[in-house]
């Protein structure tokens, strides 16, 4: 029943989300469907193509962390695995998450569960520690070069709190005393919950090598994410520098984690609040759209390779949702 109700839950903000957006921009459609025709459908194959290595660069993230656990699969089949992932995240009206499917897949064929499911977590939480990374190395690099001030304390803000993040994560005397604070957390188990998270990021710490080399192959796929962003500007004839999207596209990613049809709405509406002032609302969001299309497209290969895969039963993740925490 919880699991039912998150993914209706969902389903309602992300198309809430749209609807409030397509609203918003209703006087702009015209512009934004001129626009659209007019995309470089080059530089749009371009953009898909790189998102496919963006994928390919993750799997490595993910291979690396699961060979510091032991667990070896040939990498194939891990780009199978995350192909089918960014079909559940982005387009599965469902509690069942990209993550917990690589995770309960890779236990069941590795026969190590509960690795299986560590190292899918801290590939998660090292591709989140990357967005604080470029943003930091933006703020310092191209700071100037936005001069929107909401769009600067945004960027600020974010900045700052992953800094404060990372130094608790991996500070040992915060360690201790966030572990003794969460544990006292009792209501439906989430501070033990919480507690083992805390203590599964904070045991890598020790692991600088596997640690360093993963959050490297973050940086660089989020790049390749972030220049996918800045091809769909070119597409529409609308220049925009790679310092303002690596300043900018951290705090959308980051925004995109809140609950909703894997970012649907929230990435779109995003979009416009922090590009809009720089470029105009309306190619702000015909981008959102040409991202969009980019994600459906590839999200269909996943869900090809899904439904041809006998192997999986979603009835069966379903029922390993818990373990991820």
């Amino acid at each position: 029943m919880n699991h039912r109700l998150s993914s209706i839950l969902k389903v309602v903000i992300s198309i809430g989300l749209l609807f409030g957006l397509f609203y918003v921009m209703r006087d702009e459609y015209g512009t934004i469907v001129s626009a659209l025709k007019k995309t470089n459908l080059s530089l749009f194959l371009a953009a898909i193509l790189i998102y496919i290595i963006n994928i390919t660069i993750t799997t490595a993230r993910l291979e690396a962390l699961l060979i510091s656990e032991g667990i070896k699969m040939p990498f194939f089949r891990l780009i199978e695995l995350s192909l089918i992932g960014f079909f559940f995240n982005n387009f599965m009206p469902s509690s069942i998450g990209g993550d917990i499917v690589k995770a309960y897949y890779t236990g069941v064929v590795t026969k190590q569960k509960a690795k299986s499911y560590v190292a899918v977590f801290m590939d998660r939480l090292t591709g989140l520690f990357s967005f604080a990374g470029i943003g930091f190395l933006a703020l310092v690099v191209g700071w100037n070069a936005v001069t929107q001030p909401a769009v600067r304390k945004s960027v600020l803000v974010f900045v700052i709190l992953s800094a404060i993040i990372a130094f608790i994560a991996l500070n040992r005397t915060a360690a201790n005393l966030i572990s003794k604070v969460l544990i006292r957390v009792r209501f439906k188990n989430i501070g033990e919950k919480l507690n083992k998270v805390y203590e599964m990021l904070h045991s890598y710490r020790d692991r600088r090598k596997v640690l360093l080399k993963t959050i490297a192959l973050s940086i660089i796929s989020q790049a390749a994410y972030f220049f996918v962003v800045q091809i769909l500007f070119s597409s529409l004839n609308v220049p925009v520098s790679t310092k303002v999207i690596f300043l900018i596209m951290p705090i959308i990613c980051v925004v995109t984690l809140l609950p909703s049809l894997g970012g649907l709405g929230l990435r779109e509406g995003s979009i416009v609040a922090l590009f809009g002032p720089i470029v105009g609302g309306d190619k702000a969001f015909g981008v959102s759209i040409l991202l969009l299309a980019v994600l459906f497209i590839i999200s269909v290969v996943g869900g090809i390779i899904y439904l041809t895969s006998p192997q999986f039963r979603t009835v069966k993740i379903a029922q390993e949702e818990e373990n991820l925490l």
